[in-house]
């Protein structure tokens, strides 16, 4: 397939995932009464399974369930180093640039979901993951 049309594939994948995480988080806060702090952690790991699920299945057309436990692990490190990578950009953008934190967030996010998509594509769902 090519990297367009994954690319479209993966945007979208990502779209999903954070709708899913935005459902349970107002769900389980307003309809259940749940802490949002805790519906926001309930909503994460959700949202991250949903991602994975649509990223490897769909997205990256990885059927092989072989080394599924092995894509999870590496998928949690993407998104831990993801998150580590969020929190220094915007920090160093916001108080060294001056930049809208907002503004911030929105080019940080672009670098990360594309380096994360190369990552997914060459390192993490590949037909051939037995390394």
């Amino acid at each position: 397939m090519s990297i367009p049309r994954q690319a479209v594939k993966y945007v979208i994948s990502g779209g999903l995932a954070v709708v899913a995480n935005l459902v349970v988080l107002y769900v389980l806060t307003e309809l259940f009464g749940i802490w949002y702090i805790t519906s926001a952690a309930i909503a994460f790991v959700f949202a991250f399974f949903t991602s994975f699920t649509l990223q490897k299945l769909w997205t990256f057309e990885d059927k092989g369930m072989t080394f599924v436990h092995r894509q999870i692990i590496r998928t949690v490190g993407v998104t831990t180093v993801s998150l580590g990578v969020n929190v220094v950009g915007i920090y160093f953008l916001v108080t060294k640039l001056g930049m809208w934190y907002m503004l911030a967030q929105i080019i940080i996010l672009g670098l990360i979901a594309t380096a994360s998509f190369f990552v997914y594509k060459y390192l993490i769902f590949t037909s051939n993951n037995n390394s």
